[in-house]
């Protein structure tokens, strides 16, 4: 398994996924987690590939999230992926096509309902992962019918040991303290990623503080 910022006792929930996947995963954390890094994650080793880039590259990988500027995901997209599972994929691979539906919670009800027979009758060969920020989020019915991955916070102690030759122990204690552990932001504020929403968030809130009351 490559290297991947987790906790352990999520690294090995994935590990088992992957040498025995069912037809759905859904990945449960808070925003800020690293959802989508995971799912893409699983879908490489599912497939069988070395790389995201190959993963990128494969006709038969889809990933599904809100469209800009809209409110939700419609069940026009449903629709779409419904076409597309009609389409038979080449090989003899156990797994041969993975379909992946960033922050699931976005799809609205009709969508979510659609989406429940593709799960109560997945097409051969064919894995979803699903991200999703609660189980509440979704209806009873989505989260039922699919294995449910809890993503845990990383604990300071292994962030530590595995960033160590890239960042100094300040720095990675500062990006600790402000995500809480959650992956997906604490590598954003050690990257300086400035596109992620929550690191917008936080250079927000400083700017905020650093005003006098007249300017707040």
């Amino acid at each position: 398994m490559r290297e991947l910022l987790v906790h352990p006792r999520t690294k090995k929930q994935i590990e088992m996924f992957a040498q025995s996947p069912s037809h759905a995963l859904l990945i449960v954390a808070p925003p800020g987690s690293g959802k989508l890094t995971l799912a893409q994650y699983i879908a490489t080793e599912l497939l069988g590939f070395g790389s995201a880039l190959q993963l990128q590259n494969y006709p038969y990988f889809t990933h599904i999230k809100r469209p800009d500027a809209k409110q939700d995901i419609s069940i026009d997209s449903v629709r779409e992926l419904n076409k597309l599972l009609r389409l038979k994929v080449p090989g003899s691979s156990q797994i041969r096509r993975v379909i992946v539906i960033e922050n699931a919670h976005d799809l609205n009800e009709e969508a979510q309902n659609a989406m429940l027979k593709m799960l109560e009758e997945p097409a051969p060969g064919c894995v979803f992962i699903l991200t999703a920020a609660s189980t509440e989020s979704l209806l009873p019915t989505i989260a039922s019918r699919a294995q449910q991955l809890h993503v845990q916070p990383i604990k300071l102690s292994d962030a530590s040991k595995q960033l160590s030759s890239s960042y100094g122990q300040k720095q990675i204690e500062n990006a600790w303290n402000l995500s809480q552990g959650s992956a997906g932001l604490m590598l954003a504020l050690l990257k300086d990623d400035k596109d992620h929403p929550l690191k917008k968030a936080i250079e927000d809130a400083k700017n905020y503080l650093r005003k006098d009351r007249y300017e707040r």
